[in-house]
C-alpha cells in the first residue's frame, strides 16, 4: 500500500485535494452496502460495489466543479456526504455488520485483496511513469499545460480513478476510517523539506515504508 498511496497523496496535496482519498472512502460505504445485500461477503462483489460507489461519487464531483461552479472542497463534501449518508442508511435498515470494512482488518485480508494490491501497485506506479508529464503539469501549473496541449480534465480524471481505486484495494487492509493517513501523511511529511515533487514522491514513499515497518 505504501508504494502506490504515498505518490498518490502527494498530487492530491499538490492539488489541494488532501481530503479526497478520506471521502472516497467514506463513498464506498453505499457500493460495499448494496453489494452485500445482493451477493453475500464476496469479496469480488463488494470491491465490484465500492469500485462503482467511488466512480459514481468522482462523477458527482466533477458535476458539482462543472455544472454548478462549486469550489473543490465544497463539491467533495456535498458528493461524498450524499453517498456516505446512503449508505449508513442500508446498514440502519438491512442491520448489515461490515465493520471491517469501517475499521480495517490487515490480519484478516483475504488472499485476494492481497494480490489486488500487489498487482494494483505495480499498475500505479506505471501510470504514474507513463503519464507523468502531464500529472506534473496539470499540479504545478495548469496553464503551461494546456499551452502544451495537455488536458487537465484528462490528468485529472486519471489521477481520480487511480485514487479510487486505490481507496478499495485498502478498504479491507486499513477500513475506511484510517484511509487518509496511507494518503496524505507521508506525503505531509515529505512535504516541507521536498525541493520537487519526485522528491517529495521518494520521501513520502520511504516515510510510508517506515511507517509501515514499524
Amino acid at each position: 500500500m505504501s508504494l502506490f498511496a504515498a505518490p498518490l497523496g502527494c498530487f492530491l496535496c499538490f492539488r489541494r485535494l488532501s481530503f479526497a482519498g478520506d471521502a472516497l472512502g467514506h463513498a464506498t460505504l453505499a457500493g460495499v452496502s448494496v453489494a452485500y445485500l445482493f451477493f453475500g461477503a464476496s469479496f469480488v462483489a463488494l470491491s465490484v460495489g465500492a469500485v462503482c460507489a467511488a466512480f459514481l461519487a468522482t462523477f458527482f464531483l466533477y458535476v458539482c466543479e462543472k455544472a454548478f461552479k462549486l469550489p473543490s472542497d465544497i463539491a467533495l463534501t456535498v458528493s461524498y456526504s450524499s453517498m456516505f449518508a446512503f449508505g449508513l442508511f442500508l446498514l440502519s435498515q438491512r442491520r448489515l455488520h461490515l465493520d471491517h470494512f469501517l475499521v480495517g482488518d490487515i490480519w484478516g485480508a483475504s488472499a485476494e485483496a492481497l494480490w489486488f494490491m500487489r498487482i494494483w501497485g505495480l499498475i500505479v506506479l506505471g501510470l504514474i511513469a507513463f503519464c507523468w508529464r502531464p500529472l506534473w503539469l496539470s499540479v504545478i501549473d495548469p496553464k503551461l499545460a494546456r499551452s502544451l496541449g495537455h488536458s487537465r480534465w484528462i490528468a485529472d480524471s486519471v489521477l481520480l480513478v487511480m485514487v479510487s481505486i486505490s481507496v478499495v484495494g485498502m478498504l479491507q487492509a486499513v477500513g475506511m476510517v484510517l484511509m487518509a493517513s496511507y494518503l496524505v501523511f507521508p506525503a505531509a511529511t515529505s512535504l516541507p523539506w521536498a525541493r520537487s515533487l519526485s522528491q517529495m514522491m521518494m520521501g513520502a514513499i520511504i516515510s510510508a515504508l517506515v511507517s509501515s515497518l514499524i
